[in-house]
């Protein structure tokens, strides 16, 4: 998979899944909405997965570490959240 740059994080989730639209929209809001959350039948999170079979149906979470992939991605979100909160807290000092 080739290494692409994001300007804030992204994560792709199942909009068919009632648990996992509503995390990701709690997780888009803690965020302060630097997280941009896009459905797993979007164009582009269907590209992702065509060309990355291995991940069909799992979350997907770009960020400036990498790509997070599963579970893995609960653990890397608070890590983003604190990374944007501090920043937003330099902006406004």
């Amino acid at each position: 998979m080739e290494k692409k740059v994001y300007e804030r994080p992204l994560l792709y989730y199942s909009e068919t899944c009632p648990r996992c639209r509503l995390l990701s929209r709690i997780v888009g809001w803690l965020s302060l909405d630097t997280l941009r959350r896009v459905p797993m039948d979007y164009w582009e999170a269907v590209d992702f997965y065509r060309e990355n079979p291995r991940y069909a149906g799992k979350l997907v979470l770009f960020h400036d570490r990498g790509v997070t992939v599963g579970g893995g991605v609960f653990l890397a979100v608070p890590w983003l959240i604190v990374k944007t909160w501090l920043g937003a807290a330099r902006v406004a000092a």
